[in-house]
């Protein structure tokens, strides 16, 4: 027998005539879970009620008692459906005869159900059902529009989450090139104008319920690890588990030399940090003890509400070093924008490596960061298994970010 779950009130897609109509409730019937045919285990938040997403079949039927809206005394009847499994043929009876049931009465199959924090609106195109969200990352600058106002407008527009970067300053010397790349452009203003990443992300969160939020990324290598535990496990929390904790290793040589961090050693202080994060957030008596942390036996709360601790995606091109954090340490693999062929090609590498390290490959789930808004790419990320995409929203005043994620608006729930 399915579990009801009735509710008080109709879904956010209820149009106006279904919730105007008098007296009624909702009855939410044969709820059943959906998961991948991949053989593999429920990715996080799939299996349960809480702070992630469940995607769910429900049938969905209004009950009305009384007079049926603008008519005389109504009642429904079903009979099973000749097309399709599960279905139901809905009637109502009038004056002894059976009329079809008014359109806003009518049932029909839902494959998402928004129950927590966030939601993926899936889509047939083509022939196949693909789950990919799309959310935004902006550099959350003093002169472009504000944390809480864009956090609100991108929850409204059904973006399923939003993301700050971070750096601390900028050293004036400028010696190390944009993106440590020789010959780049000259480095843009929004990097040396940037809120703190953590404090923009609080301000969202307070504003909003379902938007995922993310740190896309935040400088391990140049942050304290037990600050650091203490902010990240702090915001989840407060934001009811909608923590995305994005990190990444780096590339400013002065701005990490101002805060101690020799470049040459980044990637194995990333490491430890969080490795060490990990023991705070998931003990109640935390020590670490490796050649760039170390702490006795400590306490330490809150703790994350996600379990064990918010999913850690990684940025970067792809390589051994990478490859052997991601598999370590990481939930997610998130590069910057790369070609389709280029990613899937790399992703098999990583999940052969995996494999060879006894990780269960599918554990490591995809992500691309400043995908660029472009359908066929887009679909393409979809069918190679990627979760997430983040466009790219540029630093502008509040009348253009509004504008640009207008603009984007026509990629959400499409993949």
């Amino acid at each position: 027998m399915p579990k009801t779950l009735v509710l008080g009130l109709p879904p956010r897609w209820a149009t106006p005539a279904m919730r105007n109509p008098p007296q009624r409730t909702w009855q939410h019937e044969a709820i059943r879970l959906h998961y991948p045919a991949t053989g593999r285990s429920p990715r996080r938040g799939e299996g349960s009620i809480g702070t992630n997403e469940v995607r769910h079949e429900h049938e969905v039927r209004p009950m009305v008692e009384g007079l049926a809206p603008n008519k005389g005394p109504a009642t429904t009847s079903n009979t099973p459906s000749p097309v399709g499994a599960g279905g139901t043929k809905r009637t109502w009876q009038r004056g002894g005869n059976e009329v079809p049931q008014p359109k806003w009465a009518c049932s029909q199959a839902h494959s998402v159900w928004r129950i927590a924090h966030s939601a993926r609106r899936p889509s047939r195109r083509r022939g196949r059902l693909r789950r990919m969200d799309i959310g935004l990352y902006i550099f959350p600058t003093d002169y472009t529009m504000g944390p809480v106002e864009l956090a609100k407008f991108a929850e409204a527009q059904g973006f399923s989450s939003l993301w700050f970067t971070e750096h601390s300053h900028i050293p004036a010397s400028r010696v190390t090139p944009w993106g440590g790349r020789e010959g780049a452009p000259p480095l843009p203003q929004e990097y040396w104008h940037t809120y703190d990443q953590f404090i923009g992300l609080a301000a969202a969160s307070s504003v909003t319920s379902t938007l995922r939020l993310g740190t896309g990324i935040t400088l391990v290598a140049q942050r304290d690890p037990i600050w650091l535990a203490k902010e990240v496990a702090s915001l989840d929390a407060l934001s009811g588990g909608r923590l995305d904790f994005g990190i990444g290793y780096g590339w400013n040589k002065e701005e990490m030399a101002h805060h101690g961090t020799a470049y040459l050693d980044r990637r194995a202080i990333l490491r430890e940090n969080v490795l060490a994060m990990k023991e705070l957030w998931t003990k109640d008596n935390a020590e670490f003890h490796g050649d760039h942390v170390d702490f006795s036996a400590s306490w330490s709360w809150p703790k994350p509400v996600q379990k064990p601790h918010p999913p850690i995606s990684i940025g970067g091109a792809g390589g051994p070093k990478t490859y052997a954090d991601i598999i370590e340490f990481c939930d997610v693999w998130m590069p910057i924008s790369p070609r389709v062929e280029v990613f899937t090609e790399k992703v098999g590498v990583l999940r052969q490596l995996a494999e060879d390290a006894g990780r269960d490959p599918a554990s490591i789930r995809l992500a691309v960061f400043g995908a660029r808004p472009d359908d066929e790419i887009l679909t393409g990320y979809a069918e190679m298994g990627v979760e997430q995409a983040l466009l790219t929203l540029d630093p502008e005043p509040s009348e253009q970010v509004e504008a640009q994620v207008g603009a984007l608006t026509k990629f959400v729930g499409q993949y």
